[in-house]
């Protein structure tokens, strides 16, 4: 298998999608400076009046919103990382090495979801009071253990091309 638009296609996909969501978070992020008069910095000062007469609870949404963003872009950038190692893999190796188009949609998808269900916790207004929400656990544990998959999966597919495994 070549690398065609075809088998380029599940990595170009997800690669639209996560920036766009990526995106989206740097705008919520820069809207919630521009509210909260806090436009360097995170937002963790403590105490209860903070420079400029900002809450602490508007600096601990500015705060929730900017970890948002910046774990998005985190775990982003490792995954789009291993589906184009994926992606290359197939096009080289293809099933030989038993990566699929359908795997990589699938890596794909499941990654979106379980980044949109963390994202969703993370925006709501009360979030930072509440940081064991059931989607912002299971979409940060979901995905840690995904990309876990995703290298395992890279590396039986080397371990069988060099006739390790």
């Amino acid at each position: 298998m070549a690398l065609t638009f075809d088998v380029a296609a599940p990595f170009l996909l997800f690669t639209v999608l996560n920036s766009t969501q990526n995106l989206v978070l740097s705008l919520i992020t820069a809207l919630t400076r521009v509210k909260t008069g806090v436009l360097f910095g995170t937002g963790e000062e403590t105490g209860e009046a903070l420079a400029g007469g900002t809450s602490r609870e508007a600096s601990l949404q500015l705060l929730t919103r900017s970890r948002a963003h910046g774990n998005h872009t985190e775990m982003m950038t490792v995954h789009l990382f291993l589906l184009l190692g994926l992606t290359i893999a197939a096009a080289v190796e293809g099933p030989t090495v038993g990566i699929t188009k359908v795997a990589l949609y699938s890596y794909g998808a499941i990654f979106f979801t379980l980044k949109t269900m963390h994202v969703h916790a993370h925006l709501q207004p009360d979030s930072y009071k509440a940081p064991n929400q059931p989607f912002r656990t299971i979409g940060y544990v979901g995905n840690w253990l995904l990309m876990v998959v995703m290298a395992g999966h890279l590396l039986l597919a080397w371990l069988k091309k060099e006739n390790i495994f």
